[in-house]
């Protein structure tokens, strides 16, 4: 990178009021696929630049129709690091649509609905789940005494008080759905703090790699001269939707339902604002020069499609008054909920795994051209370039 900096700068410095930049990609920037530019390059005798967009030929001409004129540049690579990222996300998708299991597993497999602490010194000495039977209302108009998973706790315990309550038990009570006409909900199985910590603290490296990316995706497309404005409405949606997710996070549907709902909308609404602008800046840069647009729709496409469900659903379950035991019927609202975020989060994720962007490279010079570069040094030194990209996936981020 160096050398060709310097290869570069050698060639500007002949034509007093040019930057390297420009000396690489012309005032006029980055252009669409099949527009075949040379950049700024100047002669060791007269500084003079050349420039054709359709018939002269040049040892250095660009043309993003050509193989080995751009190349593609991943968002980030294999890592330690973006491996480790990667898993938390799909633990973040395990622990997010296993919660009925979790639930099981956690409450009554291991018991933990009798755990108890015991202190001779301190307190409170109560159950984790203490909630009195006749307490809990199961959607479904079933006896929640009379269920046999309650009948097996109260044996067990040799208490009646078994139910997990709201805030009670190391994942939201999973025997009978008691969030209205919704069943089970995915903000009931995470109103437990475990459980809210787990969902909040899995998912966070993948809000992670949501800045990761777009520093990278900024440095990659800077020819493109994004406006500024947009640039800033980028970097705010996102850290909106980090403050609005951590309200989210703190007002669970038990303690502050009304926060709890009103912030369920908003974090993803800054999100798809975020993941959106990708598809703007896609564009400017020019769409065939990135799969940024693809993968973008892809998540829009999971997430909306799950809430067009969502509705039918609430219209021909709810509205109608239906009541059913069938185990996936009391699900779907949750299922709706879990495919919804999936197509949400996994933006981030996926850009950091399948992401590319097209950047212009210096193509094969076997003879090495000193009159295309720069005369002395500048051109003997080109002469050992082959196929490096012009942007650097080491260079800082530069600001918006």
């Amino acid at each position: 990178q160096a050398i060709l900096f310097q290869a570069i700068i050698n060639g500007a410095s002949l034509a007093g009021s040019r930057t390297p930049t420009e000396a690489v990609l012309g005032r006029e920037g980055a252009r669409p696929a099949g527009m075949r530019f040379i950049p700024t390059l100047f002669r060791a005798g007269g500084g003079e630049r050349q420039e054709d967009n359709e018939s002269q030929t040049s040892p250095l001409a660009f043309d993003g129709a050509a193989a080995g004129k751009f190349r593609e540049e991943p968002l980030t690579r294999c890592s330690p690091l973006s491996s480790a990222f990667l898993a938390s996300y799909l633990a973040w998708l395990a622990f997010m649509w296993g919660l009925p299991q979790w639930s099981y597993t956690l409450n009554d497999s291991m018991m933990m609905f009798n755990h108890r602490w015991q202190s001779y010194t301190s307190g409170p000495n109560n159950y984790l789940c203490m909630t009195p039977t006749e307490e809990m209302t199961c959607s479904d108009g079933s006896n929640f005494a009379d269920l046999p998973i309650v009948k097996w706790r109260m044996a067990v315990s040799n208490r009646t008080n078994v139910g997990c309550g709201c805030g009670q038990g190391v994942i939201g009570e999973g025997s009978c759905g008691q969030d209205g006409g919704h069943h089970y909900t995915l903000s009931s199985y995470i109103a437990t703090t475990p459980a809210t910590g787990a969902f909040a603290g899995l998912v966070a490296p993948a809000i992670a790699t949501m800045w990761w990316v777009m520093a990278r995706f900024y440095e990659l497309t800077r020819p493109s001269k994004p406006p500024h404005w947009l640039c800033v409405i980028h970097h705010f949606s996102l850290l909106a939707f980090q403050i609005v997710f951590a309200m989210f996070a703190f007002g669970t549907d038990c303690i502050y339902l009304p926060l709890h709902l009103w912030t369920s909308v908003a974090f993803q609404a800054c999100m798809w604002l975020y993941n959106m602008i990708y598809i703007v800046l896609s564009c400017l840069y020019g769409p065939r020069h990135s799969n940024v647009i693809w993968i973008v729709l892809s998540g829009a496409a999971i997430s909306l499609g799950a809430n067009f469900l969502m509705k039918v659903w609430e219209t021909f379950q709810i509205d109608s008054g239906l009541s059913t035991k069938v185990y996936v019927m009391q699900h779907s609202f949750f299922i709706w909920e879990c495919l919804m975020l999936t197509g949400c989060f996994s933006v981030g994720p996926l850009l950091m795994v399948l992401g590319e962007v097209e950047v212009p490279s210096m193509p094969r010079r076997a003879r090495g051209d000193a009159e295309a570069v720069g005369a002395g040094a500048g051109g003997a030194q080109a002469e050992r370039l082959e196929d490096q990209p012009i942007l650097s996936g080491s260079s800082p981020a530069p600001a918006c």
